[in-house]
């Protein structure tokens, strides 16, 4: 009499096994393009509020607090936030349907992929984590300005030493991060693709 063996193998690891890590791979490189698009708008916020920073020295003038300027600049940051990801929503919709019609062999189960209420959720929490992480340092910034100095030359070009040397090494630390993950995110993509292959 033989004896006959059987090996049990997870549905998830059978359905998606030889792509995981493709899938893990494109995960990554997603990640980097929101970390450069995240830091650029960091950065832009960052001048906006230095080029507001009369405006902030007026209103702590008049009695605003510092803690109320904060929440204000980060209303104004969670909007901005939210729109890109209600914009981002919509591009990942038509995102979608273009991966299912071009993968859709290579790719298990592709034609089940969907926007659904647990991927809206996910991306408005990402958008409103993102608006708070990257919008918190350009608004505690923008409170705190230097009353006298600010107020005094309200007539003249701006010529705030400590905002320009700020912007300049922001400036840089965001080029040098770019560059960092502008490289790995192009690195990832063509793992992405030789992993396809």
């Amino acid at each position: 009499m033989t004896q006959s063996r059987c090996m049990l193998t997870p549905l998830q690891d059978h359905l998606v096994g030889p792509i995981r890590t493709a899938l893990w791979v494109l995960l990554g490189a997603v990640g980097f393009v929101l970390l450069i698009a995240c830091a650029n708008v960091m950065n832009l916020l960052l001048a906006r509020a230095t080029g507001r920073s009369k405006e902030m020295a007026l209103r702590t003038a008049l009695g605003a607090e510092a803690d109320r300027i904060v929440r204000q600049l980060l209303t104004e940051n969670l909007a901005l936030a939210v729109a890109g990801g209600a914009l981002g929503v919509l591009l990942a919709v038509w995102g979608t349907s273009i991966l299912a019609s071009a993968r859709a062999a290579e790719i298990p189960r592709v034609k089940e992929v969907a926007m659904d209420v647990p991927v809206l959720l996910f991306g408005l929490a990402a958008s409103i984590i993102a608006g708070v992480l990257f919008g918190l340092a350009p608004a505690i910034r923008a409170s705190r300005v230097d009353l006298i100095d600010t107020l005094k030359d309200a007539g003249k070009s701006p010529k705030d030493a400590g905002g320009m040397v700020f912007a300049m090494y922001s400036f840089r630390a965001e080029l040098a991060l770019a560059f960092v993950l502008v490289v790995g995110a192009g690195l990832l993509g063509n793992s992405f693709l030789h992993l396809l292959n």
